[in-house]
């Protein structure tokens, strides 16, 4: 949209620039003030086709004229969420009495001091000082036969800031930190170079490495010693001898004993297994005693 001519101002400290030409300067266009309990506009350029082809084009005109209303006609809000220490002067609705000041935490503190009473009829707190909002969070203010009104306290927004600090920045968070520049490590500055006093970590770090290589050395001088003591074992040695096996009866008065390898059945002289199988036939009168290397086969008597 072409502009022809404006108007050239120096906003004040309380205003706020809304729009801005695309001059060098950056020479403000929309300039927001607030008056009383609203806010006024100014427009530095003509309203008209004399300085600007803004009214040839109804898409654009009208509804920046609208909304610009619509901003000015709007009660200006009191602003409530604050930084860390800094000091809030309430509007309220209804007269505060025996106003107190809650904390996040849940203490509170009474709020000294009368209220104010405006044109408009509202009324207007004692000053809240910056060293009571000193942590984050969410504070509220309350009187009797009124509402609570709330104050938010936000961080730093600096703190979220990603440019990179200045040496004389870091410097001053803490002595121990100095930042040495590349030229004065490529001149070999002792002086900048070296750490200064009160750094552990080098200390804290070095022992924690001697630690654990002791805790390993250690370690595998226990395992060896363990393994000395132990010995050699045989494949055969480790395996432990199966238990004779105990008499089964079959029935009342019919026995079979089964002996370990080496030793005979008592019925027909042969060698078993220790670990004989016990089969029964169709005639349950008639037991076979079935080893590795032999099969028995002899009646109970």
């Amino acid at each position: 949209m072409p502009f022809y001519d404006f108007v050239a101002v120096s906003p004040a400290p309380t205003a706020r620039v809304l729009a801005s030409f695309d001059d060098t300067a950056r020479s403000p266009f929309l300039v927001e003030r607030p008056y009383g309990d609203g806010r006024v506009v100014l427009w530095t350029s003509s309203i008209d086709k004399a300085w600007n082809r803004v009214p040839d084009s109804p898409g654009t005109f009208v509804p920046l004229v609208l909304e610009l209303l619509r901003a000015v006609g709007t009660r200006v809000e009191q602003i409530r969420n604050l930084g860390v220490g800094t000091p809030v002067e309430l509007v309220v609705e209804a007269f505060p009495r025996n106003a107190t000041l809650v904390m996040p935490a849940g203490g509170q503190r009474p709020i000294e001091g009368d209220p104010i009473e405006r044109a408009d009829r509202r009324w207007t707190l004692p000053l809240i000082d910056g060293a009571w909002l000193e942590r984050v969070g969410v504070y509220e203010v309350r009187a009797d036969a009124a509402r609570a009104e709330p104050i938010a306290i936000r961080l730093d927004p600096r703190e979220s800031d990603l440019a990179r600090s200045t040496p004389l920045e870091v410097e001053a968070i803490h002595p121990a930190l100095v930042v040495a520049s590349a030229e004065a490590l490529a001149k070999g500055d002792d002086e900048a170079a070296a750490p200064r006093q009160g750094e552990l970590w080098r200390g804290l770090a070095l022992a924690a490495l001697l630690f654990l290589i002791g805790e390993s050395l250690w370690g595998a001088v226990i395992g060896a010693r363990r393994r000395v003591g132990a010995g050699p074992r045989s494949r055969s040695s480790s395996r432990t001898p199966p238990p004779p096996q105990a008499t089964r009866s079959a029935r009342p008065g019919d026995s079979w004993r089964c002996r370990p390898r080496g030793s005979s059945c008592s019925s027909c002289s042969r060698a078993h297994s220790p670990s004989p199988r016990w089969r029964t036939g169709r005639n349950r009168s008639r037991r076979r005693c079935a080893g590795r290397s032999s099969d028995c086969g002899s009646r109970a008597s």
